[in-house]
């Protein structure tokens, strides 16, 4: 979406933030669903309370990337052309940090 929104794809970007905001409320059930599987004792407490952790923080991720869109969508802030390419480049390692 940002590099949509960068080129000023104002339409792709759209089209994406739609998508974001889809997988975001995927991300809400698959969390609820892992909640469900852990209380009913699906690991050892002391694990259990660490895949907790882990299912909030993952989804949290979920949740800034729409909050990301979001703003871009609705704010539709000015990114100076000298800002763009560092931008992208610190959008592109996030993903990366999260893919990995």
């Amino acid at each position: 979406m940002t590099e949509a929104y960068v080129a000023g794809d104002m339409d792709l970007a759209a089209e994406k933030a739609i998508r974001i905001k889809a997988l975001e409320r995927e991300a809400d059930v698959l969390k609820r669903q892992a909640r469900e599987v852990l209380h009913q004792g699906a690991f050892l407490p002391q694990i259990r309370s660490d895949m907790h952790n882990l299912v909030e923080l993952v989804d949290g991720i979920a949740g800034i990337g729409e909050e990301v869109a979001k703003f871009l969508s609705n704010q539709s802030p000015f990114i100076p052309e000298e800002y763009e390419a560092e931008l992208l480049g610190i959008f592109s390692l996030c993903i990366s940090c999260y893919n990995e």
